[in-house]
């Protein structure tokens, strides 16, 4: 989350004018972090705007009480209500979710120089890379 925290630590003590909806996705309620933050960041938001911030939880067990979202970011970005060609898109994860979060902006017409990501690699991905 760090790059995407930055972002939004920046926006928020610039007053940035503009709506943001932040979907983090985590395995289980043990692997969210931050929530104290997320919650100074949207009492300190532009008054004119609004800042959402929406965790989904892909592996939390069904005994648990989540009352949240769950499954992917990727499950959920149709059901956000947003006018998405007219968004910013800031992305942040695993290869296999950035790639799948590109593909459905991309089939929702947001014009790709308005996606931007940074895509988690490891080691493994080192000699594709130098080919």
């Amino acid at each position: 989350m760090s790059s995407i925290k930055s972002l939004l630590e920046h926006a928020c003590n610039r007053q940035v004018e503009r709506d943001v909806v932040f979907l983090f996705g985590a395995s289980t309620r043990d692997d969210l972090y931050y929530l104290d933050l997320m919650q100074r960041l949207k009492s300190k938001w532009s008054r004119k705007h609004t800042f959402e911030f929406i965790p989904m939880l892909s592996s939390e067990p069904e005994s648990a009480d989540w009352k949240g979202l769950e499954g992917l970011v990727t499950d959920h970005l149709w059901d956000i209500k947003l006018d998405l060609p007219s968004c910013q898109a800031y992305l942040s994860g695993p290869p296999e979710m950035i790639d799948a979060a590109v593909q459905i902006l991309e089939d929702s017409d947001l014009p790709g120089n308005m996606v931007f990501f940074d895509k988690y690699l490891d080691s493994s991905h080192v000699e594709r890379i130098r080919r």
